[in-house]
């Protein structure tokens, strides 16, 4: 049944794959630019790879979103999990088709350049792969913990935020390198090599980059940990997944409840865009009607606007 099920999907989807695989092409179209020094745009293959693994678990799993569609698929005689298994499947061989279409691309454009090292190339579509990949599986856990399509493009764009609120306003000298920023890593140091001439052409940039390429290892280790233990949450909780919560409140630890209170503690600290401390307020309080869907709020959101509203006034937004 898992089998059936899952050569409906794919011929389901067939189409959808056809106008991303369009989209790719559209903006890989031409990669080499410059008259004196040939340059290949590695950030469109880079950018596309992202734009998948953010895109695509919205286009596999919004249907779970909508109650009457649920009822019709957990009616099936096949596990919950299992029917989360298709689809993430089904959206990793749209997003391999998306990485590979791009590479297609970049390969293509580093050939008109004379590239010599496919070793390297071949590397870097390895190490794309991977890195999207991960973020993908990552991200269906965080699509799935909403209740609703649009909670569920809130919590990716927060998660993909997340990253960068910390490091400017949380950790301070420390930094936490998220899989994405050593993708542009990865991308920065493999354009500087693959690139006939590119050490030169790039200077000290080649410099800073060329030791990141031995320095990754472990911040991507802990990102790939963080994204695999999420991809396999998504399948323990969507077997537990229920069909009176869809179209409700987003309640789950993973969402709005946990987000909410990080972002609002980022805020505390430096910031050029939200100086005024009574914007800062207004926007929590947006925030927790968001997440209630403008129903009274618990006894802990405002508990967390209060205290949140006391050390901004008391600080004066630091």
């Amino acid at each position: 049944m898992m089998l059936r099920y899952f050569w409906y999907h794919f011929k389901e989807t067939l189409f959808r794959l056809g106008i991303l695989i369009m989209f790719v092409c559209v903006c890989s179209f031409n990669l080499v630019s410059g008259d004196l020094f040939q340059y290949v745009d590695f950030s469109v293959m880079e950018g596309l790879s992202f734009g998948a693994a953010l895109l695509i678990p919205v286009l596999e799993f919004r249907k779970f979103n909508i109650r009457r569609n649920l009822d019709t698929w957990f009616s099936l005689p096949i596990d919950r999990w299992k029917l989360a298994l298709v689809h993430y499947i089904n959206g990793a061989i749209h997003v391999t088709a998306v990485v590979l279409t791009a590479f297609s691309f970049v390969a293509t454009a580093l050939s008109e350049v004379k590239c010599t090292d496919w070793g390297g190339a071949f590397t870097y579509f390895m190490l794309m792969e991977l890195a999207t990949m991960l973020l993908y599986g990552f991200f269906c856990f965080v699509f799935t913990q909403a209740n609703n399509t649009a909670d569920g493009c809130m919590f990716i764009m927060d998660y993909a935020m997340l990253p960068m609120v910390l490091n400017i306003w949380l950790l301070e000298d420390k930094e936490f390198r998220s899989l994405y920023s050593l993708m542009q890593e990865i991308t920065g140091h493999y354009r500087s090599i693959l690139i006939p001439g590119g050490e030169d052409f790039y200077g000290y940039r080649y410099e800073m980059e060329r030791w990141t390429a031995t320095s990754i290892l472990g911040p991507f280790a802990l990102n790939a940990v963080i994204c695999v233990a999420a991809t396999v949450l998504l399948f323990v909780f969507f077997q537990r997944r229920r069909t009176e919560k869809v179209d409700g409140i987003s309640d789950s630890w993973f969402g709005f409840r946990t987000l909410i209170p990080i972002m609002a503690v980022a805020t505390l600290g430096e910031s050029i865009i939200l100086d005024l401390v009574l914007f800062r307020i207004i926007m929590i309080v947006v925030a927790y009607m968001i997440y209630r869907k403008g129903k009274r709020f618990q006894p802990s959101d405002l508990v967390v606007i209060g205290t949140y509203s006391i050390v901004l006034i008391l600080t004066g937004g630091l």
